[in-house]
């Protein structure tokens, strides 16, 4: 019986969208973007501004956050919590492996050497720096369940 009254409802609702004309109409969905934009100019315009704005965010996840970017901490080799030492509490593990990401990132994009010479800085630093108290695993870190 439960069935019937459904398909009863659906027959209704078909039938009365069909009445109002939806179904008849030919519906055309109207772009914002004009003829041009479809263009192959425009798509390497739209490739080459993603490309500087990832260039750029890159360079300023460096810039800000990278330990030895700042006077007096010119050996500090890896990611600071905080930008411009807002935080300098410890070099959590996470953003530790966030920032490389971007960095592995930025040079899997560019294949610049520049970001190809963090890595073995990071390596050295990161856990010389990594505030854990632990001297058997410079590594270590309580949040670490991988």
């Amino acid at each position: 019986m439960q069935k019937i009254v459904l398909l009863i409802i659906l027959a209704a609702i078909s039938f009365s969208l069909h009445s109002e004309g939806i179904g008849k109409t030919d519906w055309k969905l109207e772009s914002n973007h004009s003829e041009s934009q479809t263009t192959e100019a425009a798509k390497i315009k739209d490739h080459a501004y993603w490309e500087k704005t990832a260039e750029g965010m890159s360079r300023a996840l460096i810039d800000h956050f990278w330990g030895a970017n700042f006077d007096g901490y010119k050996d500090r080799y890896y990611f600071n919590y905080g930008s411009d030492l807002s935080n300098m509490t410890t070099n959590h593990y996470w953003p530790q492996a966030h920032a490389m990401d971007v960095v592995v990132d930025a040079y899997l994009r560019t294949s610049s050497q520049y970001y190809l010479d963090y890595y073995p800085l990071w390596w050295e630093g990161a856990p010389k720096f990594n505030f854990s108290g632990r001297e058997e695993d410079p590594w270590w870190n309580e949040f670490i369940d991988d």
